[in-house]
């Protein structure tokens, strides 16, 4: 099982289950469900669905979604997360309830951010185009 610990040894990423767990005051907080649910929360502040809603969109089953977001899904995905985790340690959230509204929080930054883009790109940022669909035929193009 590989695991990362960031600079502040606060957030433990075990890739190989993909859970992640936030340690704080000696405890250990979180695990898969709350993780799913807070991922959720992001999301759906973010692009207006729910990763399940977003992997059906583009025609995914199984494969990971992020392999299969444009450039700016992906930085409008790190946005929410990034902005959820500035909110939750700058309120010092704790618990699930208090990180849900976090998560709800930084979602939406990532969301008015994408909705003001799309306003004045006249394009909308959450697609069904697959971007591994995308590379594969401008590879195959040359």
């Amino acid at each position: 099982m590989k695991k990362e610990i960031n600079s502040n040894k606060h957030i433990v990423v075990f890739s190989d289950h993909k859970i992640r767990r936030v340690f704080h005051e000696d405890t250990w907080w979180g695990g898969s469900q709350e993780y799913a649910i807070l991922t959720a929360e992001i999301s759906k502040a973010r692009f207006g669905l729910t990763p399940s809603e977003y992997k059906a969109l583009k025609g995914l089953d199984r494969e990971n979604l992020r392999d299969h977001m444009t450039d700016l899904e992906l930085i409008f995905s790190m946005l929410g997360e990034a902005s959820t985790t500035e909110i939750a340690r700058n309120k010092d959230a704790q618990g699930f309830a208090q990180n849900k509204s976090a998560a709800r929080e930084g979602g939406e930054v990532a969301g008015a951010a994408r909705k003001d883009l799309e306003k004045r790109s006249s394009k909308k940022v959450t697609t069904s185009q697959n971007y591994l669909d995308q590379t594969k035929m401008q590879i195959e193009d040359v």
